[in-house]
């Protein structure tokens, strides 16, 4: 098993994208986990309806981070986007499986790869 890690912060266009060319190009036994830091509950849910068989963890700094964005949205205050998970995510790789692949939501599979092999290979 190899657990597909997707960080994420209020890009659900480019979410889609990823994980859209991870059903495309990636084969063998994984599983897609997005670790979101702020990407508004309307957007998650649909993400969650196109792609059920996907897991979405919210960072601690998820609640504070969408009411920066409403708040953004209503006066222009910026969004500060420089309070970085890095313990959020550090955590859920620490208690992945063996093999993981940790992306962003901005990159995406173009390629066919099989986790099965490339943990085979690392082995």
């Amino acid at each position: 098993m190899t657990d597909i890690f997707i960080k994420s912060f209020n890009r659900p266009f480019y979410l889609d994208r990823c994980i859209a060319s991870i059903e495309k190009y990636v084969s063998g036994d994984f599983r897609i986990k997005v670790l979101d830091d702020g990407t508004p509950e309307e957007y998650l849910n649909k993400i969650k309806n196109k792609y059920q068989n996907v897991e979405i963890l919210l960072s601690d700094n998820y609640p504070k981070k969408i009411k920066a964005i409403e708040e953004n949205l209503r006066s222009g205050k910026p969004v500060n986007g420089f309070e970085i998970p890095t313990k959020f995510w550090y955590d859920n790789v620490k208690k992945a499986s063996n093999y993981v692949i940790v992306t962003e939501d901005d990159v995406w599979f173009t390629q066919p790869i099989n986790v099965d092999e490339l943990s085979q290979e690392a082995k």
